[in-house]
């Protein structure tokens, strides 16, 4: 891209002249009363006088997207008039009226990094605000499902700015920024199609560019060149300057050609970057924050949710675990040992905080039901909450707070999507936790103690306490306030309110409010404010959020440490950029605008490059993150249609287990290690294969060679005759248990005649099942691919449809009975290292299970549900075994026992091929030399994190 030459001259803001008048004459002529009247009027007249400057007095740094932002100026006298530039082509002016004091309102239309100035005009001088220049983030609170948005960063600068952390530059200054797109419309059909850069000078279009996108047909998108996404302006002059960038998205007609479906629409976004060439300036305001650490992240869509009591997927977790605390939490790297985070201390038997005695006693229900407790050593666990403990707003944290947060996270333990509640109710309630989680068993088995600011849980068997910790400090775990959450109820979500007068929204404290406020932990109820904001208590809190693309948070500076354990944060500010375009991360890196970011193995070189350069290092760890495909076993084809059009297949295919084999026996894992992963060609282990859900590093754990030699060669493997073989004796159950239940016009057939012929065919069509991966994902792309490459060898006429989804849309499809994935790819990170965080949300075929539930891989659907056409009670039948494994697991002390359970569970779950397993991650992290290793490998490489993802404690990082 060529360079743009600005002169340098000044900005070219011209005073507004005085207006003519005869005032004058009628001065000379009444100068004789004057005389005579001034000394009665010196008692009370003051005259006014002509001022020469002005300032800020007040503004804010961020403003809403349509909503009135506000500032006020102050001049030192009168003034004739004062104009506004708020940064964005708009400008506002007003007269004198009267007051030296001006407030003005704008309403922002686009999102932004803006400068706002003024010039106030005195009759016989200007003034031009270069000493008070006002900062101002505009974001939207939605971004339109078809709509994408710019990424203006600066990459270099020939000079340093003015103040530091601003884009205020001497004259002459050089910049060099890249143009990029945060992530790609949530709606999978609409892609990026162009952009546009239009760059202005005080107020004035200087230059227009379009950046060069081309149509790639083997990715089947519009692609920018690297290195032609820059916009480089050199030797600028004195002025305010504005990069303007049009994003343009539409949805591709013609896959070969990349021709644009105008009928559907193009749609476009606006997005501005300031900045400020001058010889000298200020802000409003010196800036506070100094130091700034940015995250290109390697997602798409961003965070779920950041209510923490639903939240439960690493990027939301990413945010939460910075701006909360846990009651306790991992000491550093250590996945063994914990510390006090929001308890004062960590209970043991020594300082009473553990039961060591024996008590039985009688309960009497108010329902007139009586039953006896027996209490044993290590059930109840009581936690004092430290004194220094603060929110955001300056009020301390309480035991209360804790109550109320894991009542919360209790009664939405059965939300869906999945809610992570499970894992703290499966040892506090009694039975089945997804439904005992009443008000009574709730209240019964947690109580609080106001006066020693105390909480104890009652578990309902003795529990060692590194268990106790772990399950502390899981997702759910979240500590939130809840008088704040109770003052932001709605008619629509009430909250629960422990007391008359906390809000006109409340629902009672009994039974009957515990029940209704359930419904609150799911998608289709959730309180939209809790899923947006936050009262922290952590280091961090929330400065702004640009929806689906980034996430900026700063230090809180009512955050009291619980020791050197858990620091205050040394870096003020860090911004979670959530970006789809591998070259865009990659060129943040390179220039040092990112310390960190996601780079996919497919483009390790990249970061061998970065390495060798002394630009980034990169650290690897063991994890026990794994990912797999999933098969949904009750496909709503409906919606699948508007992910796919084209698609055609029977809802209840993958109830049949010889199908699900077909396609897994279809895989190719090694290659998709060796080539896409990259092991093979970079010669580094990126990932590793595995089987089942216990996988390296879980108590408990099996090797495919195990796996194997207890299933009777069960684990699938990558053999396209078996494959054909399992395909057609799939095809044979499918008929036969369809027309069983009189449903023959479901068959799968092989078309005799017509263009179709010697194709397998649905209702006259041939076969088309799409598969759903993580977008921006180039790895899954290929391994997809080519997955669909080798059904096509056996199943003739089949088409396999790739559709890449942003992470959230493909948590949020996770709903049983509307879920409109065939075949999708997701993961999961560990909450706790113990067998039941991952035989439990992966393997358990009940209804609320994390995915079980949403595939309807459970006995109920598979067996006997007369809505499923392909019900098979056998299959069924050893569905229900896996459930009596793992409740025979969960309900001994005796770990070796409780192991044999989990492991004829995990045996089953082979045979039943819930899944195709890709790989177990090795994590790498990215990171700027300017954060010692040292400091990673102390604080940020525990087995339990997901490092790898780019999920990190910002406040153990400093740059030296």
């Amino acid at each position: 891209m060529e360079d743009k030459n600005m002169d340098n001259t000044q900005p070219n803001i011209p005073p507004v002249a005085p207006k003519a008048s005869n005032t004058k004459w009628y001065a000379i002529i009444a100068v004789l009363v004057v005389i005579i009247v001034v000394v009665s009027v010196l008692g009370f007249y003051h005259p006014v006088t002509t001022g020469t400057s002005a300032k800020v007095t007040s503004a804010q740094s961020t403003a809403s997207i349509g909503q009135p932002y506000t500032m006020t100026i102050t001049t030192n006298g009168k003034f004739d008039n004062m104009t506004i530039y708020w940064g964005d082509q708009t400008t506002s002016t007003v007269y004198y009226t009267g007051s030296d004091t001006v407030t003005v309102s704008h309403i922002y239309k686009y999102p932004g990094n803006y400068y706002v100035y003024y010039v106030v005009n005195f009759g016989g001088s200007t003034y031009t605000s270069l000493d008070s220049l006002v900062s101002v983030v505009a974001a939207a609170p939605v971004l339109p499902q078809n709509e994408s948005l710019a990424t203006v960063s600066l990459i270099s600068s020939s000079k340093n700015a003015l103040i530091n952390q601003t884009q205020i530059f001497p004259i002459g200054t050089s910049l060099s920024y890249l143009v990029g797109y945060y992530t790609l419309p949530s709606n999978p059909d609409f892609t990026i199609i162009s952009q546009v850069a239009y760059i202005y000078k005080n107020g004035s279009l200087v230059d227009q560019i379009t950046l060069p996108y081309y149509y790639n047909n083997t990715s089947g998108s519009f692609k920018l060149p690297p290195s032609e996404a820059y916009v480089n302006l050199t030797n600028l002059g004195s002025g305010f300057y504005e990069i303007g960038v049009v994003t343009y998205t539409g949805e591709i007609l013609n896959s070969t050609t990349g021709a644009i479906n105008v009928t559907a629409g193009i749609f476009h976004t606006y997005f501005y970057q300031d900045f400020v060439v001058a010889s000298s300036a200020s802000l409003y305001v010196a800036p506070t924050v100094v130091t700034t650490f940015v995250n290109a992240e390697d997602e798409t869509g961003a965070y779920k949710t950041l209510d923490g009591a639903i939240a439960y997927d690493t990027v939301s977790d990413e945010i939460l675990e910075n701006v909360y605390q846990f009651l306790v939490t991992y000491n550093g790297s250590s996945s063994t040992s914990f510390v006090p985070q929001l308890a004062s201390q960590l209970p043991s038997t020594t300082n009473g905080g553990i039961n060591t005695n024996y008590k039985n006693y009688t309960v009497h229900t108010p329902w007139g039901i009586s039953y006896t407790v027996h209490i044993k050593p290590y059930e109840n666990y009581t936690f004092h909450i430290r004194s220094n403990a603060t929110w955001q707003n300056g009020q301390p944290v309480t035991a209360w707070d804790v109550y109320y947060s894991y009542i919360r996270t209790l009664l939405f333990d059965a939300g869906s999507p999945e809610t992570p509640g499970w894992i703290i109710a499966q040892v506090l309630l009694p039975g089945n936790y997804y439904t005992s989680n009443t008000f009574w068993n709730i209240t019964q088995n947690m109580t609080v103690d106001n006066a020693t600011n105390s909480i104890t849980f009652h578990f309902q068997k003795p529990l060692t306490p590194n268990f106790v910790f772990e399950l502390l400090s899981a997702s759910g775990d979240y500590v939130m306030d809840a008088n704040w959450i109770v003052a932001h109820a709605t008619a629509s979500q009430p909250a629960l309110a422990w007391k008359s007068g906390l809000t006109p929204y409340s629902l009672p404290w009994n039974a009957t409010g515990f029940n209704e406020y359930k419904a609150q932990g799911s998608a289709s109820d959730y309180n939209q404010y809790l899923v947006n904001n936050v009262m922290a208590d952590g280091p961090y809190e929330i400065d702004y959020i640009i929806p689906s693309s980034a996430v900026v948070l700063i230090k809180n500076p009512d955050f009291n440490p619980p020791g050197p354990w858990f620091p205050r944060a040394h870096i003020d500010k860090v911004v979670l950029e959530y970006i789809g375009e591998t070259s865009t991360r990659y060129l943040q890196l390179k220039s040092g605008y990112a310390q960190t970011g996601g780079i996919p193995t497919s483009d390790w070189s990249l970061v061998e490059g970065l390495n060798a350069s002394h630009i980034d290092y990169y650290l690897s760890k063991p994890s026990l993150s794994i990912f797999w495909y999933n098969f949904n076993a009750n496909v709503n084809t409906t919606m699948l249609s508007t992910l796919d059009k084209s698609a055609n297949m029977p809802s209840a295919l993958f109830s049949v287990l010889q199908i699900r084999k077909a396609f897994a026996y279809a895989y190719n894992e090694s290659e998709y290690l060796n080539k896409d992963e990259g092991n093979a060609i970079y010669n580094v282990t990126f990932a590793v294969p595995y089987a089942g859900m216990l996988d390296v590093g879980m108590l408990g754990y099996q090797s495919i060679n195990e796996l194997n030699a207890t299933t009777n060669g069960q684990v699938p493997y990558f053999n396209l005759n078996l494959a054909k073989m399992y395909w057609e004796e799939g095809v044979r159950d499918w008929n036969k248990l369809v027309n069983s239940t009189g449903n023959s016009s479901l068959d799968i057939t092989v078309a005799t005649s017509g263009t179709n012929k010697g194709d397998y065919v649905y209702q006259g069509k041939p076969l088309n099942i799409p598969i759903i991966i993580f977008s921006g994902d180039p790895d899954d792309l290929a391994g997809a691919t080519q997955w669909g490459d080798y059904l096509s060898t056996f199943i003739t006429g089949f088409t396999f449809t790739v559709i890449p989804l942003a992470f959230p849309s493909i948590i949020g499809y996770q709903v049983q009975g509307q879920n409109p994935m065939p075949i999708y790819e997701l993961g999961w990170a560990p909450d706790y290292p113990y067998p039941t965080d991952y035989l439990g949300p992966m393997a358990l075929p009940e209804n609320s299970t994390t995915y079980p539930g949403p595939n309807d891989m459970t006995p109920w659907w598979i067996g006997y549900n007369t809505s499923n056409p392909a019900r098979n009670v056998t299959e069924a039948m050893y569905l229900q075994k896996m459930i009596g494994y793992y409740n025979n697991g969960t309900s001994t002390s005796n770990i070796t026992l409780a192991l044999y359970w989990f492991h004829k569970m995990n045996e089953e779950l082979i045979n039943m091929t819930f899944y195709v397993y890709l790989y177990q991650a090795v994590d790498f992290q990215i990171m700027s030399y300017k954060v010692p290793m040292s400091v990673m490998k102390t604080w940020e490489q525990n087995i339990i994190g997901t490092i790898g993802g780019g999920d990190l404690l910002y406040n153990y990082l400093y740059y030296t």
